[in-house]
């Protein structure tokens, strides 16, 4: 998402007031007329454009901050920045959609071929309970998977608490350049896995900061919380050793990932180079070696963004998928809580723990899958590849060549090298479906966020939480007729795929 931003100067801020104060006299400030022909739902070919938003640094970052933020005239660029980015196509698309159609609010749908597989899954681990384990040699793999740590620990080669002594030492050696780990939990008497939470769920014992300034907590903020997430309950219960929190960019508005409170995380394979975000600190620890799993968050990107950047594993799960729930994570329709590990079946283990979770009252996730609640979990694809199998991967082209040329570059040659069979597809109206889940995003966080916290963060996300398209408070002006487009054109999504 954050290649398909434009960047401004600041003399571009400077026409947008400009422009921005014309509408406001004449009363055209808050919905922009329709640009160019009317589009129509389902059909035109690739329409996603690059978006409209600032950039700046140091001095000009402050600035622009405040203009943005605290400058009562800041809403008013705002508005014009977001008109710049062509919301009417929404309100036109929505027009076209079958009234039939519901609109919807969370992207949610009842599955039905998910009791099957549970019920034989569970029969056969009765059976055999390491028959999902992989059997390609992980000796050509840069990292020790959870297969990994468990062989040893059966085989009695290693105990538990050695392997956790291991990783505490490589935490100290190693944290201090590439500040992964933010907080350490003393060490638990539960021998397993080692793992770390993004700074966005709720641990017993740990302050929740969502990676704003330490020294200066938010108010109403507790020094330490005083339960446990269900995600970090389900893997305490399942034997995990959790290690502590991991360093996020400030309430995660940033695909970079760095957090300027804790100077890092960096880049395990090269500390000159952002980590990606905002799940940082949770992909930088499995990268380095230190954990072979971490939880973290995504909304738009910040899963699959910082895993790919550090050449790990990052799962966004199905929305819903995992049941999380905090004071301070609120339900969003756009959030997703995911591991990130060294390998897939890594991946698969652990959602396989944090995908069963359960709360002590009903959770909304619950009563959108219906009266049987969420499907079971299961592990039915995760078998050793047959000779001469191929995996099938989708690809929408046009959208990987949106990308800069060296990445697309790197993308082929990568798809090359796996020899996986490609099936092109296409998705009309992706432009807007994206603007959509962009400004949907915005008005969730605009909706847990006051004016009033803005000052207190670094500028970088005082401007991100403003404008940043797909985390951030440009929610607040969005209007209600928009909102509405939004939740009719994701109706008609999920009838689609």
């Amino acid at each position: 998402m954050a290649s398909f931003i434009t960047k401004c100067s600041f003399c571009g801020i400077a026409i947008a007031l400009v422009v921005g104060l014309f509408g406001f006299l004449t009363g055209d400030m808050v919905l922009s007329d329709l640009a160019g022909p009317v589009p129509v739902l389902g059909e035109g070919g690739y329409d996603v454009k690059d978006l409209v938003a600032p950039s700046a640094s140091g001095t000009k970052l402050q600035v622009l901050a405040w203009i943005l933020g605290q400058w009562r005239g800041g809403r008013i660029i705002r508005r014009a920045l977001l008109n710049s980015n062509h919301p009417e196509t929404l309100r036109q698309l929505s027009l076209q959609v079958d009234e039939r159609i519901p609109s919807l609010d969370m992207p949610i749908r009842k599955t039905e071929l998910h009791e099957g597989y549970a019920d034989e899954e569970r029969a056969q681990l009765a059976e055999n309970p390491t028959q999902y384990l992989s059997q390609l040699d992980s000796s050509k793999y840069p990292y020790h998977s959870i297969e990994d740590y468990h062989r040893l620990y059966v085989s009695g080669d290693r105990t538990p608490t050695q392997v956790l002594k291991r990783v505490l030492a490589a935490v100290g050696e190693f944290n201090p350049t590439i500040k992964a780990v933010q907080d350490l939990l003393p060490e638990s008497v539960i021998m397993a896995m080692a793992t770390a939470m993004k700074d966005e769920i709720k641990i017993k014992g740990l302050p929740n900061l969502l990676g704003t300034n330490p020294e200066a907590p938010l108010p109403g903020k507790p020094k330490a919380e005083k339960e446990n997430d269900p995600v970090v309950q389900a893997l305490l219960d399942a034997g995990a050793i959790l290690l502590g929190t991991t360093t996020m960019h400030e309430y995660g508005v940033s695909p970079l990932g760095y957090n300027s409170w804790y100077q890092g995380p960096l880049n395990a394979f090269n500390t000159s180079y952002f980590t990606g975000g905002s799940s940082s600190g949770s992909a930088t620890a499995v990268a380095a070696g230190l954990v072979p799993f971490a939880i973290g968050f995504d909304g738009g990107g910040s899963i699959r963004i910082p895993s790919s950047w550090s050449g790990v594993v990052g799962l966004a799960p199905t929305f819903g998928r995992v049941n999380f729930e905090s004071s301070s994570t609120p339900v969003f329709s756009t959030i997703h809580c995911g591991p990130i590990a060294a390998t897939v079946a890594d991946a698969a283990h652990v959602l396989k723990v944090i995908g069963n979770t359960k709360h002590e009252v009903p959770h909304i996730y619950d009563s959108l899958y219906g009266p049987d609640g969420r499907p079971a979990v299961h592990l039915h694809a995760l078998t050793s590849p047959q000779q001469g199998r191929k995996v099938t991967v989708g690809i929408f082209q046009d959208w990987v060549h949106h990308s800069d040329p060296e990445v697309y570059r790197a993308f082929e040659r990568t798809l090359n090298a796996l020899d996986w069979s490609v099936y092109n597809f296409t998705m009309p109206n992706m432009g807007a479906q994206a603007l959509s889940h962009a400004l949907t995003i915005s008005a969730e966080f605009a909706k847990v966020l006051d004016y009033e916290i803005i000052p207190r963060l670094e500028p970088g996300s005082q401007v991100s939480g403003f404008l940043w398209p797909t985390a951030g408070l440009h929610g607040r002006d969005i209007t209600a007729v928009e909102k509405l487009a939004m939740d009719r054109l994701k109706g008609w999504s999920m009838e689609q795929w």
